[in-house]
């Protein structure tokens, strides 16, 4: 607990991206599942 994992997100209508950087790590400053970062996309079910 405390740890601090910087990230991004982007929310485009029924879609919601999230990229994380490591634990203390600086913040992602793109969205690309590439390197030591942990890439999310999520679609909302109609």
């Amino acid at each position: 607990m405390g740890q601090v994992r910087p990230g991004i997100y982007a929310l485009d209508g029924d879609k919601l991206k999230i990229c994380l950087g490591e634990i203390g790590g600086t913040r992602p400053s793109a969205f690309s599942p590439s390197g030591k970062v942990a890439y999310m996309e999520l679609k909302k079910q109609q």
